[in-house]
């Protein structure tokens, strides 16, 4: 049984990348229920969201410029 939106949203590559070894590279690791998980880097997620230029990502670009611009200017 497949949920809703799941065919649409997992990808093997994300937009706006190269795939897998495009990611890594700048990937941050994270401790998670006893291993360590390698997370795309913000930047990685922006770049991406860019790309894929969907409608909900349109809505979250303005939110992550703002996060990013108010931890930098500490």
């Amino acid at each position: 049984m497949a949920w809703p939106g799941w065919a649409t949203t997992w990808s093997l590559t994300r937009a706006g990348t190269a795939g897998y070894a495009d990611l890594i590279t700048d990937a941050r690791d994270i401790p998670a229920f006893g291993l360590v998980v390698p997370i795309a880097s913000p930047a990685d997620g922006v770049r991406s969201k860019r790309a894929a230029n969907r409608p909900r990502d349109q809505r979250m670009l303005p939110v992550l410029r703002e996060l990013f611009a108010s931890r930098f200017d500490e």
